[in-house]
């Protein structure tokens, strides 16, 4: 029973392996051959693990105030009424 479910799971790891490299190969061909963006850029982020991040980078000098002093600094420059604390 044992050697069954073991040449069982080697089968179907070799098939689904193979299944990849096909969908794989189908979805570059399709890309490439059809300029299909949608598809190039699936590909681009799945198979070579391109990503839609942008990298920030934030410098800071100086006083950082606290959430309760910037609303009361925004209030000011707004114009708008002060909130009594609760």
């Amino acid at each position: 029973m044992k050697g069954e479910e073991s040449q069982f799971r080697v089968s179907y790891e070799k098939g689904k392996a193979e299944l990849q490299t096909s969908l794989k190969r189908k979805l570059i061909q399709q890309a490439m051959d059809r300029d299909n963006v949608i598809s190039l850029i699936f590909a681009l982020k799945n198979i070579c693990g391109f990503t839609d991040r942008a990298e920030v980078n934030v410098e800071h000098s100086g006083y950082i105030a606290s959430e309760k002093q910037l609303v009361v600094q925004w209030q000011e420059m707004l114009g708008a009424p002060k909130l009594e604390n609760n």
